[in-house]
């Protein structure tokens, strides 16, 4: 298992990034972190991933334990790197928007005022 550096490294190098989730994860840090290197995501259609992956956008999504989909999707961009590229453009650009911590700070905050006005 590869992590820091050595990881990085090979996403920076990978055309796509597949995170083929069988299990529920509620927020995938593996495709927040391929997005941040400007990559588009492969991911299981399952938990939170849907949620991050907008389909036929920054990446794709397949039904857990469909290999088929998966290798005609991994097949797909291999075969055509400018649409790899592109997606992993608007996958940044969905990082930087829905994620940026600033944003995530400000929707909390606002949450916060909201409740405490809710208990007055």
């Amino acid at each position: 298992m590869r992590h820091g550096e050595a990881l990085n490294a090979l996403i920076r190098g990978a055309r796509a990034v597949i995170v083929p989730s069988e299990y529920y994860e509620n927020c995938s840090m593996s495709v927040l972190e391929a997005m941040a290197f400007g990559r588009p995501v492969v991911g299981g259609n399952i938990g939170g991933i849907p949620e991050q992956i907008r389909d036929g956008i920054d990446g794709y999504l397949v039904e857990p334990g469909d290999a088929d989909a998966l290798a005609r999707i991994m097949d797909g961009l291999a075969a055509n790197p400018q649409q790899a590229r592109e997606m992993g453009i608007n996958a940044r650009q969905r990082l930087e928007e829905k994620y940026d911590l600033a944003r995530h700070m400000q929707v909390l905050q606002e949450l916060y005022q909201q409740l405490v006005g809710e208990a007055k």
